[in-house]
């Protein structure tokens, strides 16, 4: 083709390299990793050896010299060209990647440190100036650790006692929790979460819960149907039983369209008293007090539901200073993950069996300082989702974090 201006081209995969010439307005033709020969009005240049240093120069006919590189195709990957000085100025980074912001140029990369080429005509010898830029090294302290779905919970005492009375037959521990829900958006799903190592029944703004609780187990209680907009009281009732102490913890998670998620863990703020159910003839109400926070059992590290997984990721203060970008690469199996800053989603990926790629620093709102909260949802083998790369076999039903990576992104300007 005829050449009017630089260019810059680079080799498509596994394919040889040549380049023909219109004789028309050509002194010569030379080229560096390659040869030159002539056919009728065409000059043709092959056994071309992409590269930065292969560079075909035209000198035509008006003593005006014109450039050619070929680069191979990762080199091109990594070539950058801005304007500058009135010109097209050509530069190559082989790591990270470049911008200009109309005044100066930036290099970002993973690393502190980076080398630039950049391209110069009629340079003896090689035709580019090597630049290197530098910045301070920043170690960023992430941490990601799996989150039980108690973790939050206190641990609350119920009943200890040795001996009961003949008139304690049908009295009751309750505990008394009041939340109010005033989030504009719909419910989409409101569950509690209860561990209670003695049998107790659930009530609902005065609608006893028709679910079956089960001690020492771990209990998924649906309460979408019971719970309203605004204040809502709920309490969880113990039969006085006898045998030495017991225990509870519970969540409530209320899930919204909009996806906001909001958690309402057990702790001394679920008052507690005892009761004569009515219409026993002594019946009494006493007033309520804070409970007894217990220990946590051990087992309670480990629990967890069906429906999803969760995760702490740890941010500590001052972990983005210095650095342009801060990515956390998360491979996970499952459907979908969500990111939470507090009760607000803040980024979510639908699971394609790569890497999920978040940006810590180009967040809504601030994670400096904070611990985010990941869930992931377990992929149903349904047969009704199709992937690129699919998942293992053993990768149904399940939801885990495979691996992460935290990937620090420095800005560094080049100074020329």
């Amino acid at each position: 083709r005829k050449i009017m201006e630089k260019k810059e081209f680079s080799q498509l995969p596994k394919k040889d390299v040549e380049l023909a010439f219109e004789n028309t307005d050509l002194q010569t033709v030379t080229v560096r990793k390659g040869s030159v020969k002539t056919k009728d009005n065409l000059t043709i240049v092959n056994n071309i050896k992409p590269g930065k240093d292969c560079i075909i120069t035209l000198l035509q006919k008006n003593n005006i010299a014109k450039y050619v590189v070929v680069l191979s195709e990762r080199e091109a990957e990594n070539t950058w060209i801005f304007d500058g000085n009135g010109k097209k100025e050509l530069y190559i980074c082989p790591s990270g990647y470049m911008y200009n912001d109309g005044e100066d140029i930036y290099v970002m990369n993973s690393k502190n440190s980076a080398k630039v080429y950049h391209f110069q005509e009629n340079m003896p010898g090689s035709p580019y100036l090597e630049y290197e830029v530098s910045t301070d090294h920043k170690e960023a302290a992430i941490s990601i650790n799996p989150h039980s779905l108690l973790k939050n919970s206190q641990w609350l005492e119920v009943f200890d006692r040795d001996t009961l009375q003949p008139d304690e037959i049908l009295k009751y521990q309750s505990f008394f929790k009041e939340f109010s829900l005033e989030n504009p958006s719909k419910f989409k799903k409101v569950s509690l979460f209860l561990y209670p190592e003695s049998d107790c029944f659930v009530t609902v703004n005065d609608l006893r819960v028709n679910q079956k609780v089960v001690k020492n187990e771990m209990n998924a209680i649906d309460l979408t149907g019971y719970v309203s907009k605004g204040d809502n009281i709920m309490s969880i009732s113990f039969p006085l039983a006898s045998g030495g102490q017991k225990r509870m913890a519970a969540r409530i998670l209320v899930e919204y369209y909009n996806y906001d998620r909001v958690n309402i863990c057990s702790d001394q703020s679920w008052l507690t008293q005892e009761t004569y159910p009515f219409p026993a003839l002594n019946f009494k109400r006493y007033n309520p007090k804070a409970p007894k926070v217990t220990e946590v059992p051990e087992f309670a590290y480990n629990l967890t539901c069906t429906d999803f997984n969760e995760w702490d990721i740890n941010v500590p203060a001052g972990s983005l200073e210095g650095l342009s970008s801060l990515y956390l690469h998360c491979r996970y199996s499952g459907d979908m993950a969500q990111l939470y800053n507090g009760y607000t989603l803040a980024s979510d990926d639908f699971n394609n069996n790569t890497f999920w790629s978040i940006n810590l620093k180009r967040q809504e709102s601030v994670v400096e300082g904070k611990t985010l909260r990941m869930v992931i949802f377990p992929l149903k083998n349904d047969g009704r989702k199709f992937f690129d790369n699919p998942p293992d076999e053993d990768e149904y039903d399940i939801a885990k974090i495979k691996g992460f990576e935290i990937i620090p992104e420095y800005k560094m300007k080049l100074t020329r």
